[in-house]
């Protein structure tokens, strides 16, 4: 009898250690995310499910400073909450950092009066590139009706300013899709796309049916 008790103490134990080691990494090193709107399109579409690395920008415990972390990054797509009180998460990309001045025109971004549109595409087309002052290129769609104008803003130091790569009005929303957020309120840093299913009202049957393999196992640019 002893000997069982102690095998089941035994168990407990490493049940309860695994538990903790799950949540902690869960809450500080990755955790992943369903993305449940296009307003981060092409990059990351509706029913993508990604991993999101929470240690780049520091790691807390019980108040204990563990690791400082780094800043966010021109053209990194992060995870944040503009009201850490509330769990409500946003997922943007990074397209300026404190002292820039931006500009929104017609769904263009204007860092220091410089679009950021990559140039010799087709000014019509739906879908075109920017790049950014460090050099990341990322592609970017415009549609109808188009996301506010933002007058020329400058970002304060210590935050960032994020945007959708869907330069369109969202339905029924009041936020703009763009904002300026500080350091502290970015949570994670999205790495790669591990699964990627298309929504229930899609039109395709069964769930397999439904599975977009091409976009599974994708670094997120």
């Amino acid at each position: 009898m002893k000997k069982h008790l102690a095998t089941l103490k035994h168990y407990g134990w490493a049940v309860v250690l695994a538990v903790v080691l799950a949540m902690f990494i869960r809450s500080k090193i990755t955790e992943a995310y369903r993305i449940p709107s296009g307003a981060m399109s092409p990059a990351l579409e509706s029913g993508d499910v990604i991993f999101v690395a929470k240690w780049p920008f520091g790691v807390k415990v019980w108040g204990m400073n563990l690791y400082s972390g780094r800043v966010p990054r021109h053209g990194e797509v992060v995870v944040f909450s503009p009201f850490p009180e509330q769990s409500i998460e946003y997922i943007k990309r990074v397209v300026a950092v404190g002292g820039e001045k931006i500009e929104i025109k017609k769904g263009q971004v204007f860092i220091n009066s410089r679009s950021m549109v990559v140039p010799g595409g087709d000014s019509k087309a739906a879908c075109g590139r920017e790049r950014l002052f460090n050099g990341v290129t990322y592609a970017v769609c415009w549609e109808q009706p188009l996301m506010d104008d933002l007058p020329e803003t400058v970002v304060p130091a210590g935050s960032v300013f994020v945007l959708g790569d869907l330069r369109t009005r969202q339905p029924g929303s009041k936020r703009h899709g763009w904002g300026i957020v500080p350091f502290s309120h970015v949570t994670g840093s999205a790495v790669m796309t591990w699964l990627s299913i298309e929504p229930s009202g899609s039109g395709r049957g069964n769930l397999f049916s439904r599975i977009r393999f091409e976009r599974m196992l994708r670094g997120i640019d």
